[in-house]
């Protein structure tokens, strides 16, 4: 059995992993465990809050080990990085607002492209949309749909169906 860090005592809502997330709750220890997630300084993970853009692109940088250049925001760095990498467009829109789905499935899928991942569901296919990134990242496996063949893109993530979606993208690129 592998080594756990056990990195989740450290938080003081930690028993909303087993209470509130059970469905993900693996996932969601392994997250903490990798580090993927720092919490807030209060010492809470709030797995139940919507993840912001700027939160989800801060811990896909760390999913990757990539930064950019510095900036007077907290989340410059990252941001830059993904956008120099070709897996976020642009800077546009506000950065703390709740991410969507379907924002989340067009970043996966350019970084599916980026990273040059297998197709495990080349046939993986959404109801509700047919961007082709958000058809890259399902067809990779990254990116799953809220019930079969519907993404449910105009919902917004929160941080425990994050942390699921972001362990997953470190284990497809994890090479050791």
């Amino acid at each position: 059995a592998p080594v756990r860090a056990e990195m989740e005592y450290r938080f003081s809502d930690k028993n909303t992993i087993f209470s509130e997330f059970s469905w993900g709750q693996e996932d969601i220890v392994e997250a903490i465990d990798f580090e993927l997630y720092y919490g807030y300084p209060d010492g809470t993970l709030r797995l139940g809050n919507s993840i912001t853009r700027a939160e989800f692109a801060a811990v896909l940088a760390r999913c990757l080990d990539v930064s950019g250049t510095l900036g007077p925001r907290w989340y410059d760095a990252p941001v830059n990085g993904l956008i120099k990498l070709g897996i976020i467009p642009d800077r546009s829109g506000d950065w703390d607002a709740a991410i969507t789905r379907l924002e989340v499935a067009q970043w996966l899928g350019r970084l599916a492209e980026v990273y040059r991942l297998p197709e495990k569901a080349p046939g993986a296919s959404f109801s509700d949309t047919s961007d082709p990134y958000a058809l890259k990242a399902a067809r990779v496996g990254l990116v799953k749909g809220i019930s079969p063949g519907v993404l449910g893109g105009d919902q917004h993530l929160n941080r425990a169906q994050a942390a699921v979606l972001l362990l997953r993208v470190a284990l497809s690129l994890d090479t050791d």
